[in-house]
């Protein structure tokens, strides 16, 4: 007996140990799938290309859905009775109007309207029913009705009656039945119902690309809507995300700060060429590595592998309004290789415009899109350049549509799902609420390539100076331009530092003064003549080149605001440093340093042995504890005796008469805090005691206008009144003073990299 126990504990022991060892093997498969992927991808990337190919992204992306209960079905259902009703008028007033029936059949009951087929008796004429399609209306109490006369193909007669109370076809109630949820196409949306009432649903990697149009109204948005709420509902953001491009800013803005979005909503020409380009290079990286691990496509290449690459749906909404003239060529031209390839990398494009006759779908761009969908025209016309034929002026809006593919002969009619306004909430509340305060990856870099500045550009800076404010109205009054151009104009303005972002209907801030324009013009053309200036702006285009891996003049002169000539000589200089390789004809230079390393010079400057030996006691105000994160462990580390205060929410000269520091460090563009100012801090510091103080200050923007005005920081910060000049006055003394401490100097934080401003010879 004992011994049968016995046997029984060491076959449970023993089956226990084998699928350990499954679990094991498994975790050993994975790593060594994981490590074999990362191989592959640092051999096939680009240098500092950014790319959705690694696991960092998975790791750090929520793994949650939007479900199905935050999507109660809004549409109400058409009974019976009411239909039969509708039949026994529709019967009365052909009675009463003498048209005599041979037979009525049972109606077909659609989405949002009821036809009813019949077959008139021997010699009634189809113009004698047509005739009365107004007083038949009246009857019904609705409007407006139509009559097929003949039925195509048939001999019956059609009247087609739209519900009295809005019936419509809801999202929520498509996205419950069996035929989505047991789906296996992972792309599937819902496309509402057909005039059969049959739901009609399509696959996206079939399409692979989707054009929308419709006069204004018809309901476009309402789709695009429920397009990414089901397959948000389907999908978490480690299997799915959107770029999405809304030139309204109304319609999808909703979504910004969700898991799904691999950039904020893009509302700007040049931001949507940007990130065409980032797609085009993560479908050439995917693409070589499909190839490389012997795949078709991403759905065999994520078929056995626990970190998926990601599906990108890239959705463009009113995408003519983004483009004016030559950027119309220059939009289409970078769109076509996308739909051609998208397919393979799992990248599809949905397009919508109410101007489908615009030149920029003319020509090969409107042939890749072999899926459209046509709501309300405004024409036949405009029916014709959706779809290549008529049909779709005659629909009545709210949603009602007309659909083809490159597999079909005719559109079908359709009334697509509708997601209202208070379900977009539900969804986008949900994900704020489970996501925290998660920020999407910052994959794409939507920073301006110059390529296509306006030529009014240096016009549009002038105007804005010399009025003090910025307006998309004054641009259009003044320089006689239309909305689009003067509203890409601001936004390259704003990209430049020149005005601030945009506020409601208030006019923007304009960052620089008419005399501080003078300077800049008056500099700019100074230094072409005198190379020497060039070195105090050494600094900020290396950590610029670092941080943005990307080093050419074109770059330098629009982010820097300085001369081509000078530009180039900054990238010479960087090149004899190590900074940068040497030239390669029109090609960007290879940037040779990284982050880390120009993070770690600025550090070591306020580490130097001559200050380590003073035992320095620093004190230190910051606004937000990121600097004291950062800073902290290394300073003691480094032998001073560190204090973190924060933000100073009580009196800070009581703090600094407790701690009593050698060495102060804060912000000096801090919000108001009980009343004190950053002014006043620095002042009743200097008037407390003589206590040095670095001042760092995290407004790249700031920064960058002070650069352009030709002061330097601390002057810049006394003419706008952010430091008092005479408390500069005395921190300079303290710094020449030879029998103070040397090495410590004024620093600008911008981002994560530190540089020196005015270092202590």
């Amino acid at each position: 007996m004992f011994l049968q126990i016995f046997l029984i504990l060491i076959l449970a022991i023993l089956i226990i140990i084998i699928l350990e060892l499954d679990k094991i093997k498994k975790s050993i498969t994975d790593l060594m799938g994981r490590a074999k992927d990362a191989s592959l991808l640092n051999r096939l990337s680009k240098p500092g290309q950014r790319h959705l190919s690694n696991s960092w992204w998975c790791l750090e992306t929520p793994d949650i859905r939007a479900p199905l209960k935050l999507l109660k079905s809004s549409g109400q259902k058409f009974s019976s009775d009411d239909v039969k009703h509708l039949k026994e008028i529709i019967e009365k007033a052909l009675r009463d109007h003498n048209i005599k029936v041979e037979t009525m059949n049972e109606p077909l009951i659609g989405p949002r309207a009821a036809t009813f087929s019949f077959k008139p008796a021997a010699g009634v004429q189809a113009a004698e029913i047509l005739a009365v399609k107004h007083d038949l209306a009246s009857e019904l109490l609705v409007h407006p009705i139509k009559i097929e006369a003949p039925i195509s193909g048939t001999d019956l007669i059609g009247v087609e009656v739209p519900y009295r109370r809005q019936a419509g076809v809801s999202l929520g109630h498509e996205l419950e039945t069996d035929k989505f949820i047991n789906t296996k196409n992972p792309l599937t949306v819902p496309f509402g119902r057909d005039s059969e009432n049959k739901q009609r649903s399509v696959n996206l990697h079939n399409l692979p690309h989707l054009l929308i149009g419709g006069a204004a109204g018809s309901g476009k948005s309402v789709f695009i809507n429920s397009l990414i709420i089901s397959l948000m509902t389907k999908h978490s953001p480690r299997v799915l995300r959107f770029i999405l491009a809304d030139s309204k800013r109304v319609d999808l803005t909703v979504y910004n700060s969700l898991p799904y979005l691999l950039t904020p909503v893009i509302t700007t020409y040049q931001k949507i060429i940007n990130a065409l380009d980032w797609c085009s290079g993560e479908l050439d990286l995917r693409l070589k590595i499909f190839a490389a691990a012997e795949m078709r496509n991403l759905e065999e290449y994520n078929k056995d592998r626990p970190e998926k690459l990601p599906y990108i749906i890239f959705i463009l909404a009113e995408i003519s309004d983004f483009c004016i003239g030559d950027q119309k060529k220059i939009l289409a031209g970078k769109m076509i290789k996308l739909l051609q390839l998208g397919r393979a990398g799992g990248l599809h494009l949905v397009a919508a415009t109410s101007k489908p006759g615009d030149e920029l779908f003319s020509g090969a761009l409107k042939a890749n899109f072999p899926a459209r969908l046509a709501l309300a025209a405004s024409s036949e016309q405009e029916s014709r350049e959706i779809l290549n034929t008529g049909g779709a002026e005659r629909l009545s809006g709210k949603g009602e549509a007309l659909f083809i593919n490159a597999e079909m002969s005719q559109p079908v009619r359709l009334q697509l799902p509708y997601v209202g306004h208070e379900i977009i909430k539900n969804v986008v509340d949900y994900f704020r609420g489970q996501s925290g305060n998660f920020k999407p990856a910052d994959v794409i870099d939507l920073a301006s390539s110059g390529d296509d500045l306006d030529e009014l550009l240096e016009t549009a800076k002038s105007l804005v100076i010399e009025e003090g404010h910025a307006s998309i109205s004054l641009l259009q009054r003044k320089l006689r331009i239309e909305y689009a151009r003067a509203s890409y104009i601001l936004d390259q303005l704003e990209n430049f530092g020149v005005i601030g972002p945009a506020s409601g209907a208030n006019p923007r801030e304009v960052f620089i003064t008419p005399e501080m324009y003078k300077k800049m013009k008056k500099r700019a053309a100074l230094e072409n003549a005198n190379p020497a200036l060039v070195d105090d702006m050494l600094g900020e285009a290396k950590e610029l080149v670092i941080k943005s891996g990307h080093a050419s003049a074109a770059y330098l002169e629009r982010k820097l605001n300085i001369s081509y000539a000078r530009s180039a000589r900054l990238l010479d200089l960087m090149e004899e440093q190590g900074v940068i390789g040497p030239g390669a004809g029109a090609l960007p230079r290879k940037v040779i340093n990284n982050n880390e390393q120009v993070i770690l010079a600025g550090e070591a400057s306020l580490f130097s042995a001559s200050a380590k030996k003073m035992n320095f006691r620093i004190l230190h105000f910051e606004d937000d504890g990121m600097l004291a994160k950062m800073y902290g462990a290394k300073f003691e580390k480094a032998g001073f005796a560190y204090v973190n205060y924060g933000s100073p929410s009580k009196n800070p000269v009581a703090v600094v008469l407790k701690e009593k520091p050698d060495l102060i460090i804060m912000d000096i563009i801090m919000p108001v805090m009980d009343g004190f100012t950053a002014a006043e801090i620095l002042k009743s510091h200097a008037a407390t005691k003589k206590i040095p103080i670095v001042g760092l200050c995290n407004m790249s923007q700031q920064a960058d206008v002070a650069r352009a005005a030709g002061l330097s920081m601390i002057d810049y910060f006394v003419k706008q009144h952010f430091i008092p000049g005479e408390i500069v006055e005395k921190i300079k003394d303290y710094f020449k003073d030879p029998k103070s401490y040397k090495p410590i100097a004024f620093y600008l934080m911008s981002g994560n990299l530190r540089e020196r401003v005015s270092p202590v010879k």
